[in-house]
């Protein structure tokens, strides 16, 4: 896997190097994936597979072409279909980036057992004994156990003359209960998973029985009355609600893109109380957001978006942070390789 895409690397910066553009970058992804689903007695799937791909952007005068492939043999021709799409563009609003200094630079996920030399035969008792343990009780009916792994090797590359590669492990588990007493029923689920190795999997049948009781005692809850109380809030959950609530309010080509929203979202707006403080930083490698630089090859960095009750940061690409007058983020993201 690591032999295709550094020779694939070093094809691309070449081909970065002799490219006549505004800005050029290259995206490439090599990745082992495994995964187990269970559901009830039955096996649902046990999958494994190997991909490849990978994207080019080219920006000329102003405008972007975009090309994305799953076959590295075709790196040139694909280069030349990007420029070639770029060029043919008469973009109304011009792109201008953000210029950075070169980066180059290796990172890797430190995995205290590499999954990948571990059996699949393994990995099935594991989930199995998780599932195991959902089955137990009378009252729950279904279940839904499943593991997931990835091992992936990414490289970035850009016409500034960066070149940056991530090697990286993903595992986990999702383990869902659901329990019924006559015609009520209540699902609970639970999951864990980040980057390492099969460690984030193991030992975690504390999960699968805290599962089982919450769904079995859900049934027997009391509903809560209508009305505003005081709560103690799931630290996942404070996150989710503010990822939601302000986290996408953050982003600022959302921002830029919207009017209404540029007169709400201003620096220096009271949002909250001296005490509310909201943080973005990717730094944090035992985090599933961890990266060690984004999708356009700048560094993450501690980002306040509000600090002491006020607006005080936003959410960039090298694009918007051009547009807005402000430094980027390490905030220009991807879905994936080819998106």
């Amino acid at each position: 896997m690591s032999e295709k895409i550094y020779e694939a690397a070093d094809r691309a910066g070449a081909l970065l190097s002799s490219l006549t553009c505004d800005f050029a970058e290259i995206r490439l992804s090599s990745s082992l994936s495994s995964g187990i689903a269970l559901s009830g007695d039955n096996t649902d799937s046990v999958t494994s597979g190997e991909s490849v791909a990978g994207s080019i952007r080219v920006l000329v005068k102003g405008a972007w072409g975009f090309v994305t492939f799953n076959d590295f043999s075709l790196l040139e021709k694909n280069v030349k279909r990007a420029v070639t799409a770029a060029s043919v563009i008469n973009a109304k609003e011009k792109v201008v980036l953000d210029r950075r200094n070169p980066v180059r630079e290796n990172f890797s996920m430190n995995m205290g057992r590499d999954f990948r030399h571990i059996s699949m035969e393994e990995k099935f008792a594991l989930i199995e004994g998780y599932n195991r343990i959902l089955k137990k009780p009378d009252k729950i009916k279904t279940t839904r156990a499943i593991y997931r792994e990835s091992a992936s090797l990414y490289a970035y590359l850009n016409s500034e003359g960066s070149r940056l590669v991530y090697d990286r492990g993903y595992c986990g588990i999702s383990l869902t209960a659901i329990a019924k007493d006559g015609s009520l029923i209540q699902p609970f689920h639970d999951s864990v998973s980040g980057y390492g190795g099969y460690e984030v999997a193991e030992n975690r049948e504390d999960i699968a029985e805290s599962v089982v009781k919450t769904s079995v005692d859900m049934l027997s809850a009391r509903p809560v009355e209508g009305g505003t109380y005081k709560v103690i809030l799931d630290p996942k959950l404070s996150g989710v609600f503010i990822h939601e609530a302000f986290g996408h309010l953050s982003e600022a080509d959302f921002i830029y893109e919207n009017p209404k929203m540029k007169e709400m979202m201003v620096l220096g707006r009271k949002f909250g109380p001296e005490s509310l403080n909201v943080v973005d930083s990717g730094n944090m490698p035992e985090l599933s957001g961890y990266i060690p630089f984004d999708d356009e090859g700048v560094m993450p960095e501690k980002t306040m978006l509000i600090e002491d009750g006020v607006l005080s940061g936003r959410l960039h690409s090298r694009e918007t942070s051009q547009k807005m007058g402000e430094e980027p983020t390490g905030n220009g993201r991807a879905i994936n390789v080819m998106r």
